[in-house]
């Protein structure tokens, strides 16, 4: 009975454990990171330049620090917010790259598809 009144009188048990910690991370880094945006400039990346324009985008993207929402750090100890801040830049730059690189391909598949229906054989 004393566990149930003390596991309800801090329902709040998020952040108590550095696992969980990054777990929240990743699932705010999943939702935070603006996919459209990274899958944008992976398309214009071929566009604009050489063939090269594609992996420089990458590059950026990879280097490019993602940053971090105020909100998940007000609610985090201090403790954790190292955790939370390597966690979470981890996972919003593999989603920078995923996206950049998926961006990429579309960016460079789709121009020449495009010009298909106006090839005469």
């Amino acid at each position: 009975m004393l566990i149930l009144f003390l596991t309800f009188q801090n329902p709040d048990t998020t952040y108590r454990d550095p696992a969980r910690v990054c777990l929240q991370a990743y699932e705010d880094a999943n939702r935070t990171v603006d996919k459209n945006r990274w899958l944008g400039a992976g398309a214009l990346a071929p566009l604009i330049g050489s063939p090269l324009g594609g992996v420089v985008a990458v590059a950026l993207s990879y280097f490019i620090t993602p940053s971090i929402p105020l909100y998940a750090l007000e609610k985090l100890p201090s403790d954790y917010t190292p955790i939370y801040s390597a966690c979470y830049n981890t996972r919003a730059r593999i989603l920078q790259v995923k996206y950049t690189t998926l961006g990429c391909a579309l960016g460079s598949i789709l121009p020449p598809l495009l010009y298909l229906p106006f090839i005469r054989y």
